[in-house]
């Protein structure tokens, strides 16, 4: 993409509607928050423990129902809205990827028991 198409591609995003990029941020946000990590065996797995860096590529969050309802399959949108908008979570350089920014607390980095009783479902 051409340095042209690349401004025009930004200043789209940037029309989206501040209220919808604060609805995405906070999704994302809960979806690393210490509530919801210790029961979701997917995600914590995905960043604890198969990347070091913790980094979930956004891709992988836009296969989640409620995030993939609000943005489609906009991955610059959600990049955008977390690095305008978060103060929890940061994008990778090239905004491909989210992290959180502190470390998990105690209690989550303890309930491996929580999770060994999750089950996860596909398919459905």
């Amino acid at each position: 993409m051409d340095e042209q198409a690349t401004l025009i591609c930004y200043f789209e995003l940037l029309a989206q509607p501040v209220d919808l990029q604060q609805n995405i941020v906070k999704q994302v946000e809960y979806y690393f928050s210490d509530e919801n990590l210790p029961g979701d065996s997917f995600l914590f797995f995905k960043t604890m423990k198969r990347n070091a860096t913790a980094w979930v590529k956004i891709k992988t969050l836009l296969t989640f129902r409620k995030l993939k309802k609000m943005a489609g399959n906009k991955q610059a949108l959600v990049a955008l809205s977390v690095r305008t908008h978060s103060a929890n979570l940061e994008v990778s350089s090239d905004g491909t990827a989210i992290r959180r920014k502190h470390k998990l607390g105690k209690n989550l980095e303890n309930s491996k028991d929580r999770i060994r009783r999750s089950i996860r479902v596909d398919n459905l």
